[in-house]
């Protein structure tokens, strides 16, 4: 199993909308092959910052999805227009 961990840096302004955006996200990769869970998190310690945690199967269903699903998903939602930074790290699971 991996662990896909999002780190977005969103002005406070639009994180509520970001949330909202993140929802379809969620619904939409919980309907893929491989696809195991998906956690959000904020910190009253980060104002701005919210950690998206995806729980995936293997690096191949990450793969998939990302060739066939990601940009049309990223298109539909226009959630890169809420961010202003993105950290993405694909962590093997122990």
């Amino acid at each position: 199993m991996i662990c896909k961990l999002i780190k977005a840096t969103v002005p406070p302004e639009s994180t509520g909308e970001f949330l909202n955006r993140q929802m379809v996200w969620n619904a939409a990769m919980a309907k893929q092959p491989g696809f195991l869970h998906t956690r959000v998190a904020t910190s009253a310690d980060e104002p701005g910052v919210i950690y998206i945690f995806v729980d995936i199967e293997s690096h191949e269903a990450l793969e998939s999805f990302m060739a066939t699903k990601h940009d049309p998903l990223a298109a539909a939602t226009r959630i890169d227009e809420l961010y202003d930074k993105l950290e993405v790290k694909v962590l093997d699971v122990i």
